[in-house]
């Protein structure tokens, strides 16, 4: 019960990203069913997370490269918002910083349509330490969608 719970919650995840399209939100340029299971087909980008950078002190962080990774890290969660949707699970192990301190986010399992019938419900997928607040949600008056 729970795998196939998990196996249509995945097809969703895959739909929905297939649909978002921007440069640094990881792309999925397919998803199919087969074998009893589902599949997503993504691009290979090259980077760390930045969960590693950090933890593993590959380089020294500075305003400079924060400015960077986030500047394009809130381009890709801005264009999300503008789709009527919230991630819900941004963090330092989703963020790959790409050559250039260019950010790609990552895992879309979490991925939710913002509605105001959900807005209170949206606490139960959170990573603890790293979720929005439901009042930020409710500052930029999402209507159901």
């Amino acid at each position: 019960m729970m795998f196939k719970r998990g196996r249509a919650l995945f097809f969703e995840e895959a739909k929905v990203l297939a649909a978002l399209k921007h440069p640094n939100i990881v792309e999925a340029t397919n998803f199919f069913r087969a074998n009893d299971t589902v599949y997503m087909v993504m691009t290979y980008d090259y980077g760390v997370t930045l969960d590693k950078l950090i933890s593993k002190k590959m380089l020294t962080v500075t305003e400079e490269f924060l400015l960077a990774v986030f500047d394009t890290l809130l381009a890709g969660v801005s264009y999300i918002h503008d789709q009527r949707f919230v991630h819900l699970d941004i963090k330092p192990g989703n963020i790959l910083v790409r050559p250039g301190n260019d950010a790609l986010l990552l895992d879309f399992g979490a991925i939710q349509r913002v509605s105001s019938s959900r807005i209170n419900k949206l606490d139960a997928v959170l990573t603890s330490g790293f979720h929005p607040l439901s009042n930020m949600i409710r500052r930029h008056n999402w209507e159901p969608g």
